[in-house]
């Protein structure tokens, strides 16, 4: 296996509850909790929610990972919603709650360990996610944080970019679909990463 993203904690743009959608690829989640190493293998279609703020990194199998990963931004140390995105967000809300229940019905439970594999994408619904993520291909650029390698990125809803924390420039896309495939599992997700390693 190779390890395409070591151990690191999430920045302070992000509350301590993370959430990855596995697209495609498989491989090995680790996270710290203090001497122990939690591992967890990992399959195409395997969403986790974990504590980003614990040591976490990333071993993959041969071939492209492809992964989706959200967090709630953490609007007491200044990061928010841009309004326009807010809107959006609530529409969604309206729409998934008009429909089902959330995907995963204790989601917002208090978490018990610093890891938990809370659900699998049935192999159709994961397959037209992966179909529809390639319209960004070209979109995608290079991930320049130290702890990660040959990993290429986008955001959606939010670039959580240091110089713009007041809300008043936007670059990521709002990708209604992607917000909502997230939101159905946790309405606390306003911020989305695609990121894929070759």
């Amino acid at each position: 296996m190779k390890t395409v993203i070591n151990y690191h904690r999430d920045h302070t743009y992000a509350r301590a509850i993370a959430w990855s959608w596995n697209i495609a690829g498989s491989g090995k989640f680790s996270i710290k909790s203090g001497e122990e190493v939690i591992k967890v293998d990992i399959q195409p279609g395997d969403v986790i929610r974990f504590n980003c703020k614990k040591p976490h990194k990333f071993e993959k199998h041969d071939g492209c990972r492809v992964g989706l990963f959200g967090w709630e931004l953490n609007e007491p140390k200044g990061y928010g919603v841009y309004p326009d995105c807010q809107k959006i967000l609530e529409d969604i809300d309206r729409e998934i709650a008009q429909e089902f229940t959330l995907a995963f019905e204790n989601t917002y439970r208090q978490m018990r360990d610093p890891v938990e594999k809370i659900y699998r994408i049935g192999e159709a619904n994961r397959k037209q996610i992966l179909e529809y993520l390639r319209q960004y291909k070209e979109y995608l650029r290079r991930d320049n944080s130290t702890y990660t390698s040959d990993r290429l990125i986008k955001w959606f809803g939010v670039e959580p970019d240091l110089r713009f924390r007041d809300g008043t420039v936007n670059q990521a896309t709002i990708d209604r679909r992607l917000l909502k495939f997230v939101r159905r599992f946790d309405r606390r997700a306003n911020v989305l990463l695609l990121g894929v390693n070759y």
